[in-house]
C-alpha cells in the first residue's frame, strides 16, 4: 500500500507541476501580448483621415460638369446635392469648413481642394457656380450656354443673358463671378471684349 500511496503522490505531484507550468505559459502569454507594443498610426495619417472626415460632407460638390451643353435633367440631379449640401459656401472659404486639411494638403490629393490655384481654381468655382444657378427653387438660371458662345468667340449672344440674368440675385452673382474668372485666368484674348465684360459687371452690380 505504502508502494502505491508514493506512486499516487508523485502521479499527482506531477500534474500539480503541469497544470502550473501550463498556468504560468498562459500568464505569461497573456503578459507578452499585453506588454507588445500595438500598432501606431502616424500623426500625418491620423490629420489626413481627420481630413477626409470633415470633407465627406461636402462630397456632392464635385459636380461633373457637362462641357458641350447644358441638360437640365443631368443639372437638377447634380445640382440638386450641390445645393443640399452647401457647395457655394464651401467653396468661398473650404478651409473653415475643413481646417485640418490645410495640414495635409501637401501630402495629399483631395479632388474638392486641388483644383487648381489661383485663378484657375477661381474659375472652376465659378463654373459650378454658374451651372447649378437658379432664378428660384424650380428654374434654372440657364446661363451655362454663355460658356459656349465664350469658347467659340460669339460675343454677341451674350447680351441676352446679361439682361435676363440681372431680374435675379443668383444668376447676377454667378454671371458677374463667372466674367471675372474667365478675364483674369486669360482665356479672353480679345482686350476689347474685356473690356466690355468689365462694364458689364459693373453693370450688373
Amino acid at each position: 500500500m505504502k508502494i502505491y500511496s508514493f506512486i499516487f503522490s508523485l502521479v499527482v505531484i506531477n500534474i500539480h507541476n503541469v497544470l502550473a507550468q501550463n498556468n504560468n505559459y498562459e500568464y505569461d502569454s497573456n503578459l507578452t501580448e499585453m506588454a507588445s507594443p500595438s500598432p501606431t498610426i502616424s500623426n500625418d495619417e491620423t490629420l489626413h483621415n481627420q481630413c477626409l472626415e470633415e470633407l465627406a460632407p461636402y462630397k456632392d460638390c464635385s459636380v461633373d460638369i457637362n462641357t458641350t451643353k447644358f441638360v437640365e435633367f443631368e443639372a437638377k440631379i447634380q445640382c440638386d446635392q450641390y445645393q443640399k449640401s452647401n457647395c457655394r459656401e464651401f467653396f468661398k472659404s473650404p478651409f473653415t469648413y475643413a481646417p485640418t486639411c490645410k495640414k495635409t494638403m501637401k501630402k495629399h490629393y483631395y479632388p474638392l481642394l486641388n483644383i487648381g490655384n489661383g485663378a484657375e481654381r477661381e474659375w472652376r468655382v465659378a463654373l459650378k457656380n454658374l451651372y447649378c444657378s437658379r432664378k428660384d427653387s424650380n428654374n434654372f438660371c440657364r446661363l451655362y450656354d454663355i460658356v459656349i458662345y465664350l469658347s467659340y468667340n460669339r460675343y454677341y449672344n451674350i447680351d441676352d443673358y446679361i439682361i435676363q440674368s440681372c431680374q435675379y440675385k443668383e444668376c447676377r452673382e454667378s454671371l458677374k463671378d463667372y466674367f471675372k474668372a474667365y478675364i483674369n485666368i486669360g482665356y479672353c484674348e480679345d482686350k476689347e471684349h474685356v473690356k466690355d465684360y468689365q462694364k458689364k459687371i459693373n453693370y450688373l452690380f
